[in-house]
């Protein structure tokens, strides 16, 4: 596509993106729940949620959360030993 649609000089800037995820995965409740559940779980963090939704990077959001009470990964342990 990029080379049927665009020029080069539009190449140099543009790029055509398709992507085909979103066809593989499932209703968006489903993908909520999945998210929700490893993010509780400490196992996804902000960012790579919103990287798969097609979504930028925000402030914060690689940092990953500690079941117990939600707290970024290793602030108890900190916060303990203080």
């Amino acid at each position: 596509m990029n080379a049927a649609l665009l020029t080069t000089e539009g190449r140099k800037r543009y790029f055509v993106e398709h992507d085909l995820a979103g066809l593989l995965r499932g209703d968006l409740k489903a993908r909520y729940e999945a998210y929700r559940i490893g993010r509780e779980w400490g196992w996804l963090s902000s960012d790579e949620i919103r990287g798969w939704e097609n979504l930028p990077k925000i402030e914060g959001g690689g940092e990953y959360l500690s079941p117990l009470n939600m707290a970024v990964l290793g602030q108890r342990e900190q916060e303990e030993g203080e």
